[in-house]
């Protein structure tokens, strides 16, 4: 009988961070909390920087439709108007 054993290490690896990240995280902060464009000059950072992914250019959108028609009580949900 043969036993093989294994080259992987048993230690979790890290991943590193995307490039972006830190913008994008504090543009959703800032997204919940109304901060629109503020939230939105983050998310267009986070892009420059390389996440510039669907859920990036989202709240992109997002924030602009949000600072042209601001809600009059803002509870952190978007309330998707068409599919």
């Amino acid at each position: 009988m043969r036993r093989f054993a294994s080259t992987r290490s048993s230690a979790p690896r890290a991943t590193p961070s995307p490039q972006g990240i830190e913008a994008y995280e504090k543009g959703v902060k800032e997204y919940r909390n109304g901060q629109f464009s503020t939230a939105k000059s983050d998310f267009n950072q986070a892009a420059e920087e390389g996440l510039d992914d669907y859920l990036t250019q989202t709240y992109q959108e997002r924030c602009a439709a949000l600072i042209e028609s601001p809600p009059e009580e803002w509870n952190g949900i978007y309330v998707m108007t068409k599919k």
